[in-house]
């Protein structure tokens, strides 16, 4: 099964660059449909192909930081559809990389690391969407304010799943300390 999927990932690399190579020499390469949505399929397949959910999920949180950015440019060109849809593709990314982080936690595997890249990049996009939302138009600021209040939940949640993985660390090497 994996070895099918890296087949697969590799089979859309291979196409998008060609096609990438194709539509500059023909100097259309903006035009295209299939280019502009070449970076999120080529995510896609990266994704679909990483079987360690750690790495799965340290994917997610970096899709989600380019979304944050390609958010950024969209809001300064007053671009409120694609605003929007950056928005819910960011939160779309966070989830599934807290999803993935999750599950690994569920096989026992040591996910604080992770936990703590979430948590930066969270406060970073923070304090990036703190600096766009007086300098956009209203109806895109709306967007950035809701955005900041997901943002401000997942950083409460993540909160307390660090304080409770440092919590069950701390009370286990308690229990090693008396043995």
């Amino acid at each position: 099964m994996g070895i099918k999927k890296n087949i697969i990932g590799v089979a859309v690399v291979v196409v998008g660059v060609s096609f990438n190579v194709f539509a500059q020499q023909k100097g259309n390469l903006s035009s295209s449909p299939f280019f502009s949505q070449l970076p999120e399929k080529m995510e896609k397949a990266t994704i679909e192909t990483e079987e360690n959910l750690l790495k799965k999920a340290k994917l997610y949180i970096e899709y989600a930081k380019r979304r944050l950015e390609e958010f950024k440019i969209s809001a300064a060109k007053g671009d409120t559809n694609e605003v929007k849809k950056l928005a819910g593709d960011y939160q779309d990314s966070i989830m599934k990389g807290i999803e993935a982080i999750n599950q690994a936690r569920i096989k026992r595997e040591d996910v604080g690391d992770t936990l703590k890249i979430v948590e930066n990049v969270l406060q970073e996009s923070t304090k990036i969407l703190d600096k766009l939302i007086n300098n956009v138009p209203l109806e895109i600021g709306l967007v950035v304010s809701q955005l900041q209040e997901v943002i401000d939940s997942l950083r409460e949640q993540i909160s307390i799943e660090i304080n409770t993985i440092q919590k069950e660390e701390n009370e286990g090497c308690s229990s090693c300390a008396g043995r």
